[in-house]
């Protein structure tokens, strides 16, 4: 009996080292860490998922992880980082005032809530980004490529920063006012003018218009030189009143024409005036003469 109570101890100490012997031991656990790390890291680049990647990839790069797995890591993280693309957000107002309290979001998550010149990091892919500043937002849809870093997006809010303030401020409430039944007033209708039909110039008009300017050439011709053949006989025969006859006939003669054309080109002009008064606007009856006790008379009306 006493042999068997003292063998009982020695199976319970056996059972114990046999139960141990199956828990995993710290080191064992990170190893198993390092191992799922180490996979993960894989499948996430695939993925083009590099953000949580890289975190993956810090983890299977630490010191208790083999030399095996910590360089692969090592190498992997130093290329999903040179692969990591990256932005750069710039707000600015109306007056072009740079906003730092402008809060982004990419989809649903906020990747950032202030601007302060660093740098936003991304993954790959296509994005719909939102942007709020006080009570306004906006959105803009980028591409964001593998390996692009440092990319400058602009963003420009409507509203100066001043302004957005005064409008958040609630507007005095109107007093209410007893309103009273208005007639139905139709409302004016804009006036509209005819234009004033235009007199047409005849062809007539033209011709002793032309006249009258060939005519008043003639008069500064001759007149022109009758005055210098004048001068010159006065200066030469005119002291001693000696001129010829033929001469001084010859200076009469060009006055006498230059009057003529004078009075031609006179007459023209009126003519001219003359014909376009009388010809009838488009809206206007042509002048027809009317007979009257004592004689005929005729009546002009139009528009001048």
């Amino acid at each position: 009996m006493s042999f068997r109570y003292r063998s009982v101890p020695r199976r319970l100490a056996a059972v114990a080292l046999l139960h141990a012997s199956f828990l995993p031991s710290p080191a064992s656990a990170d190893e198993t860490s390092c191992n799922d790390a180490y996979t993960e890291v894989q499948r996430l680049r695939r993925d083009k998922k590099l953000l949580v990647a890289q975190t993956r990839a810090v983890r299977c790069g630490q010191d208790e992880c083999s030399v095996t797995v910590r360089t692969d890591c090592a190498r992997w993280l130093d290329e999903i980082e040179r692969a990591l693309p990256s932005l750069i957000v710039k707000a600015q107002d109306a007056s072009g005032t740079d906003l730092v309290e402008v809060t982004v979001r990419a989809g649903s998550q906020v990747i950032a809530q202030r601007l302060v010149g660093q740098p936003l990091l991304l993954d790959p892919g296509e994005y719909t980004l939102g942007f709020e500043y006080s009570a306004q937002a906006l959105e803009r849809h980028i591409v964001v490529h593998e390996g692009e870093k440092y990319r400058m997006l602009n963003v420009s809010f409507p509203v100066p920063a001043a302004a957005s303030e005064l409008d958040e401020q609630p507007a005095p409430r109107a007093m209410p006012v007893a309103s009273e039944p208005v007639a139905n007033v139709e409302p004016a209708r804009p006036r509209t003018t005819a234009p004033a039909p235009t007199r047409p110039i005849p062809a007539a008009s033209y011709a002793l218009a032309a006249i009258a300017g060939i005519a008043g050439a003639a008069f500064v011709g001759l007149a022109t030189s009758g005055a210098a053949s004048e001068a010159q006989l006065r200066r030469s025969c005119g002291t001693t009143h000696s001129c010829a006859a033929h001469d001084v006939d010859s200076v009469e003669a060009r006055y006498v024409a230059a009057d003529i054309a004078l009075g031609v080109g006179v007459l023209s002009l009126a003519g001219a005036g003359a014909v376009w008064l009388f010809t009838p606007a488009p809206d206007q009856a042509p002048l027809t003469p009317q007979p009257r006790l004592g004689g005929l008379s005729c009546v002009v009306s139009g528009r001048f």
